[in-house]
């Protein structure tokens, strides 16, 4: 039986905001030799690096936290599946998808297709503060909104929330 090797990786630049689609094929991680994958703004979305024989090193960089955050995934689990759901383990974001190309195409369309429909504000160049600042706000409010103590504006019909006069 042949085995296919093909793999896909669906991410979110860091560098402009856009989602990163890119196959590869297992073979690309031989001989030692890292397989980095950039985006068309020249930013590196994910890289990747054969650990032994059966397991591979992916680090993934973080568009929330700007670092990379590396998890090693069984050979077999990213040729087979189920799809690798690569996260920031601080903020719990999701940064992207990775394994079988069509039970990543799957799974990643609906979340890229979430973040265009966010269009400009998915883009972190739009906000007229430095892009570290951003990041730590954007980590801030993930918290308070995870910890329950904040939630949509839209839950919210009480006056006392906005005053109307500022």
């Amino acid at each position: 039986m042949i085995q296919p090797t093909t793999l896909r990786a669906v991410l979110r630049c860091g560098g402009c905001g856009d989602v990163l689609r890119r196959d590869f094929h297992l073979f690309n991680l031989s001989g030692g030799h890292p397989l980095s994958l950039r985006c068309d703004c020249g930013q590196d979305v994910i890289r990747l690096q054969r650990q032994r024989p059966r397991a591979v090193v992916v680090a993934a960089a973080c568009t929330v936290c700007l670092r990379p955050h590396p998890v090693t995934l069984a050979t077999r689990r990213l040729l087979r599946g189920p799809v690798s759901c690569l996260i920031c383990p601080g903020t719990d974001v999701e940064l992207g998808f990775l394994g079988p190309p069509a039970a990543v195409t799957a799974r990643a369309e609906p979340w890229a297709q979430e973040l265009a429909r966010a269009g400009a504000y998915a883009r972190m160049e739009t906000y007229p503060v430095s892009r570290g600042t951003m990041t730590d706000l954007l980590g801030f409010l993930h918290h308070l909104t995870r910890d329950g103590k904040l939630s949509s504006l839209h839950e919210h019909r009480s006056a006392d929330l906005w005053d109307a006069d500022s």
